[in-house]
């Protein structure tokens, strides 16, 4: 009886590993029912196969990246360093959720790999899970080259994701050779000054400084845009974000906008964003206001939106609908705010006229 019960398990794996369906793929074809092949046991065996450098389908490689788990991670960084760039895109994203330090020599191979591409990939799995261990990976190789601005680009992102202030005096001898924004943009990532962000010690505060002047220059200046004036404001201490406020908040300058946009980006520092939208409601700039009561992510004050009732410049802007004025923005976003009730523009009649004696009784 017992050999009986191993004589039927011997075949029923026999006939597994050399089913219609495994047959399909090692010979490059695509089964029909292909979305129904996620167990355990067929995964294994496409990514066998892929490892082993057989004519695996477009279709099924993005099936494995689709439902890979950790055991099929070799296949994966297969996938990722020769594939197609579809192919590497989805691989990428599926090694994400599974890396950690165990896996960094796989990625040193990439970044050793004589393949341009593979070293570019190889970066930007680095640059996604940003893994403080990786640093040390990047340090070990000289990735920042003015000959090709394309490949130091990934690499910073990938030195900024992992937070790696040991690469600072690198990343800055590459911005004084090419003056490459995205440098000014890694380091401000690399010294990011957050509330809770411990007191750095005396020669990594000279440095942030440093930079800290560097991004001040640029982003303050008539050839600014959002990327610098977001990473001077990440720069910048909670104190020093103050200081800044109290002497620009209600001044014109000419990238105020661009710092307003920053402020109110996807992933910016929430708090930082919250207090500078709060402070530049104080501003002159009829379309400045606008653009911040239309369309700021954050709670902004009542007590700031307020006095905007009584303001009557025109906000000319293209991306608000009509011609509408200051006051009639703030009576908008008071009575979304307040009321959790958005009016469609331009607001009904008296509506602005219910929120100026509303304000009368605060």
């Amino acid at each position: 009886m017992r050999r009986l019960v191993w004589v039927l398990l011997l075949c029923s794996c026999a006939s597994r590993g050399d089913s219609p369906d495994l047959r399909a793929i090692r010979a490059g074809e695509t089964p029909r029912h292909l979305e129904t092949l996620t167990d355990s046991a067929t995964l294994e065996a496409i990514a066998q196969e892929v490892v082993k450098g057989s004519p695996v389908s477009e279709a099924v490689k993005l099936h494995l990246c689709a439902h890979a788990t950790r055991g099929q991670v070799q296949a994966l960084f297969v996938l990722l360093e020769k594939g197609s760039p579809k192919t590497a895109y989805a691989a990428l994203f599926a090694l994400v959720p599974v890396m950690d330090a165990t896996l960094l020599p796989r990625v040193e191979t990439m970044l050793e790999a004589s393949s341009r591409e593979a070293r570019l990939r190889g970066l930007m799995l680095v640059g996604e899970t940003g893994l403080p261990a990786a640093a040390a990976v990047l340090a070990r190789r000289n990735l920042l080259t003015p000959d090709d601005r394309e490949l130091s680009r990934v690499a910073l992102q990938a030195m900024a994701a992992c937070r790696d202030r040991a690469s600072h005096d690198a990343i800055l001898d590459y911005y004084e050779k090419t003056d490459e924004e995205a440098a000014l943009v890694a380091l401000s990532r690399i010294w990011e000054m957050q509330k809770e962000t411990a007191p750095l010690a005396r020669s990594d505060e000279i440095r942030r400084l440093s930079v800290q002047r560097v991004l001040f220059r640029r982003a303050m200046g008539g050839e600014s845009n959002a990327a610098l004036c977001g990473s001077m404001l990440r720069i910048m201490t909670p104190e020093e974000l103050e200081k800044f406020i109290s002497l620009f908040a209600g001044e014109r300058f000419p990238s105020r906008r661009l710092l307003v946009h920053a402020a109110g980006a996807e992933g910016f520092d929430l708090t930082k964003g919250r207090r500078l939208h709060a402070a530049f409601l104080a501003s002159p700039d009829p379309r400045l206001l606008g653009r911040l009561l239309y369309f700021s992510p954050h709670e902004l004050p009542v007590e700031g939106v307020t006095p905007l009732l009584a303001n009557e410049q025109i906000v000319e802007d293209e991306e608000i609908p009509g011609e509408i004025r200051v006051c009639d923005l703030a009576s908008w976003r008071l009575a979304a705010q307040v009321e959790r009730k958005v009016h469609p523009l331009p607001l009904p009649d008296g509506e602005l006229t219910r929120w100026r004696e509303w304000a009368k009784t605060k």
